[in-house]
């Protein structure tokens, strides 16, 4: 995998899930509950690994660079937790067919900001300099 791909890749995951919340959306609406659980399954599964490759892959050789990345991580992996619970929150209320529209729109809304905060300070560091160097072969991000 080249730097931009591997850039590429993680960048292009935030874009999946986002596609993957508005399919949640839509079958929610349209009360297709079992294509809910499904979508959700396959949600929170990439979602997961998405975070885990960045904490235990990423994060913390970009924190190692001074002060100032140590801050970016810190507040990267607080909205990692926020996103972990909210996607708890949304989790039960799928299971219980109970899934607001406006919930899902929250998590896409916290999804696009986190992306956007990850596109500006991190992945740009990412793709300069450790896939370059060693790439992501995982699979998934």
């Amino acid at each position: 995998m080249t730097h931009q791909e591997g850039k590429t890749h993680l960048a292009d995951e935030h874009l999946a899930l986002e596609a993957m919340c508005d399919d949640l959306m839509n079958r929610a609406e349209s009360g297709e509950w079992r294509e809910c659980d499904a979508i959700w399954d396959e949600l929170t599964r990439r979602l997961e690994a998405h975070m885990e490759l960045e904490e235990k892959e990423l994060f913390p050789r970009f924190a190692k660079l001074g002060p100032d990345q140590s801050e970016i991580v810190a507040a990267l992996t607080a909205e990692h937790v926020a996103l972990r619970t909210l996607v708890l929150e949304l989790g039960l209320a799928v299971q219980e067919q109970l899934l607001r529209l406006d919930a899902v729109r929250g998590l896409v809304e916290k999804l696009k900001h986190h992306a956007a905060h990850e596109n500006e300070v991190f992945y740009h560091w990412a793709r300069t300099v450790v896939l370059s160097n060693r790439g992501i072969e995982k699979g998934s991000a």
